[in-house]
């Protein structure tokens, strides 16, 4: 049990703060064999799956990510767990969104943003709020997309989550250009590349 503990808090570090995806998949999945293994071993199997579903997410394998969230999520509901099946309906829908199914990707935020409210796992609530800010923009709906978006941004900034503001920051700076506000995109754009740049935060430099 030590032994997938220690690689699930290793693969988290991995794909969270060193983006070293394939190694943290490598990780996993040695992890996911030792949990089979283990008699209460249901709970460390469903996170692993839920990390393996951010690596793939990241590497842009959707197909391999949506079958560890999936995998994820049927543990979660054996388990009664509803923050793991919060955390693995959204990684659903984030896969569904960037594989441009809007619709669907739309009905798993707003059931994972339930759970989290639920929860009142603050955390929780602004990813999904962030999520259905660009899901929105995507469909077309400027308005909503920008609501929903200063709605995340206001949790991030009393939960001082920097990564989480950038994220915002990000999705404000898209609305605000399809909406053809071009002053007020740059401008965010240019607070969200600061704040990576502060934070070494690689994925928020390429822009």
């Amino acid at each position: 049990p030590k032994t997938v503990h220690y690689s699930l808090l290793v693969a988290e570090r991995l794909v969270n703060e060193t983006n070293e995806y394939r190694l943290a998949v490598q990780l996993l999945q040695r992890g996911c064999a030792l949990a089979l293994t283990l008699p209460d071993g249901q709970r460390p199997l469903m996170i692993a799956n839920k990390w393996l579903g951010k690596a793939y997410e990241w590497m842009g394998d959707y197909e391999q990510a949506e079958a560890a969230y999936r995998q994820s999520l049927l543990l979660a509901e054996q388990l009664a767990e509803q923050q793991g099946r919060a955390e693995a309906k959204r990684g659903l829908g984030r896969t569904a969104m960037l594989q441009g199914y809007l619709v669907h990707s739309q009905s798993l935020c707003h059931q994972a943003l339930s759970d989290y409210q639920q929860l009142k796992q603050s955390q929780g609530i602004a990813a999904c709020l962030s999520d259905l800010g660009f899901i929105a923009n995507d469909l077309g709906d400027e308005q909503q997309a920008v609501a929903y978006s200063q709605q995340a941004l206001s949790i991030y900034q009393n939960l001082n989550d920097q990564i989480g503001i950038h994220t915002c920051l990000n999705g404000l700076s898209v609305a605000a250009s399809d909406h053809g506000d071009t002053a007020a995109a740059i401008a965010y754009a240019q607070a969200a590349l600061a704040l990576a740049r502060q934070l070494n935060f690689r994925q928020g430099i390429v822009i």
